[in-house]
């Protein structure tokens, strides 16, 4: 892609529209799903498409304190706290 198109959107005198396709986490963590949701995108002629990135630290805090930690048992316990769970599960993957 050309880095003119960027600065298109990004010039505050440009009135074209851009349509950007958000595909987050509706992929449900398969890669063959993910593929047939951009080339729909790409069907209906979206400009972009956007996913959801973070890191863990985005999310939460890396502490002990009783509102970040995991307290039930369950599956998810053995992190400990919410930080450990994101840094090792995207959240995308988190089937809760």
């Amino acid at each position: 892609m050309k880095k003119d198109f960027f600065k298109k959107i990004l010039d505050k005198k440009n009135k074209e529209v851009i349509l950007i396709c958000e595909l987050s986490g509706n992929h449900n963590n398969s890669f063959s799903h993910l593929k047939k949701l951009i080339n729909c995108a790409i069907e209906q002629k979206v400009d972009l498409v956007k996913f959801q990135v973070y890191k863990p630290e985005t999310l939460t805090l890396n502490t002990q304190s009783k509102n970040f930690t995991i307290t039930h048992k369950n599956k998810w316990s053995k992190y400990k706290n919410l930080y450990n769970l994101f840094e090792k599960h995207p959240f995308w993957m988190l089937q809760i």
